[in-house]
């Protein structure tokens, strides 16, 4: 049965105001809670009632204000413990924030060794409440090193292959198309000044995300996916090669063009439709490190494809996974420098999606990778 309730709510009615305030704090960031006033019909055995219930509920909390333990409480804590930890479920003390000094006394039901959350002294109870419901830390976010740290001494092949382990490894699929990847990429996108506006990636042209109901931009893949994964939604619906684009463009002037630079690959037709905004925003370090990291992610491992980028003097065809060209994107990885817009979004991306984009985080690791082909000069 599906858990309807992050927490039940165990108290003493006297101390009931107290509680249901927590109880709306916890709501408002997604917690919806099991409170008796409000779940229990007149005319009912409560206490059969409780029982029957916790089937639906996730987590349950002991609460102890200025009041001490309530006979009804008392019967919960005694019956509701042991099947909540049966199970599994998170069991978690709270002190009120009226209670008075001191520890309030345990009761000999409740387990000696659990921790307790403080409203007297904690610094976000509410936050630690979470953390007690989920048991995802809310502090404890991996720094960047940490992150990369098997990579330290790695070049070339070597790196490339630990780089795309990391990436794989906490990488929860966005199937293209789908609800929650659109919804993702409208996130990441989204105008943070206009309410449901959607921000375009190459123009930068702030628009409604729908107009009659209908979205009014293309989900755009950075690396197309006619070169290595045409019916591969999961790959194409991977956040970090997906921006919103204007159809038009996307369609009639985008394409499926591969990436030149005139002052690097003579002879091959540069890649315009991407450069004609450069004077109010330059996109190509985005494109660049999209392809990057699409290239170390994606390396052939079960139903993946090998995607590799390519000098621009050899013939390609699409269905192919290959993309020209590596010279170019190398050199707008360096021109055009990770913003903080970028960062944010790889963050956020991180999020939703559980890897990050290496070439945003660390921008000089292309040197490592690819150090003879890599433009002369800082990154």
């Amino acid at each position: 049965m599906p858990q309807l309730f992050s927490m039940f709510l165990c108290h003493n009615s006297q101390d009931k105001e107290e509680v249901e305030s927590i109880a709306k704090q916890l709501e408002e960031r997604g917690k919806i809670c099991w409170l008796d006033r409000y779940e229990i019909p007149p005319g009912t055995r409560w206490k059969a009632f409780v029982r029957d219930d916790l089937s639906n509920i996730g987590s349950l909390g002991i609460f102890f204000g200025p009041h001490g333990i309530s006979e009804g409480q008392a019967f919960e804590i005694a019956e509701l413990v042991p099947l909540m930890e049966e199970r599994n479920g998170p069991v978690v003390p709270v002190v009120l924030g009226s209670h008075g000094p001191g520890k309030p006394g345990r009761p000999s039901s409740l387990p000696e060794d659990l921790t307790w959350v403080d409203f007297r002294i904690d610094f976000d109870p509410i936050q630690q409440l979470i953390w007690g419901i989920d048991r995802e830390s809310p502090y404890r976010t991996e720094s960047i090193a940490a992150y990369y740290r098997d990579t330290v001494g790695l070049e070339g092949e070597a790196l490339h292959r630990e780089l795309g382990r990391i990436l794989q490894r906490g990488h929860k699929a966005m199937i293209y198309l789908a609800p929650r990847n659109i919804s993702a990429v409208y996130d990441l996108f989204a105008d943070p000044v206009v309410e449901g506006n959607i921000i375009r990636f190459v123009d930068q042209v702030s628009i409604p995300a729908t107009v009659g109901g209908r979205r009014s931009w293309h989900m755009d893949q950075i690396w197309p996916r006619a070169y290595g994964f045409r019916e591969l939604k999961d790959v194409q619906g991977d956040l970090h090669n997906i921006v919103p684009a204007d159809p038009f463009h996307n369609i009639k002037e985008r394409g499926a063009d591969r990436y030149y630079d005139k002052d690097l690959d003579h002879g091959a037709p540069e890649t315009k439709a991407f450069l004609d905004h450069q004077e109010t925003f330059d996109p190509r370090g985005v494109i660049a490190r999209a392809c990057l990291y699409m290239a170390v992610r994606y390396n052939g491992d079960g139903h993946e494809p090998d995607l590799q980028l390519i000098s621009g003097d050899k013939e390609l065809s699409r269905d192919e996974p290959y993309l020209t060209s590596l010279k170019t994107l190398l050199y707008w990885h360096k021109l055009a420098k990770v913003s903080i817009e970028e960062r944010d979004r790889n963050n956020r991306m991180f999020e939703y999606q559980g890897n990050r984009n290496p070439f945003v985080d660390i921008p000089e690791l292309v040197i490592r990778l690819w150090k003879k082909d890599v433009p002369y000069g800082e990154y």
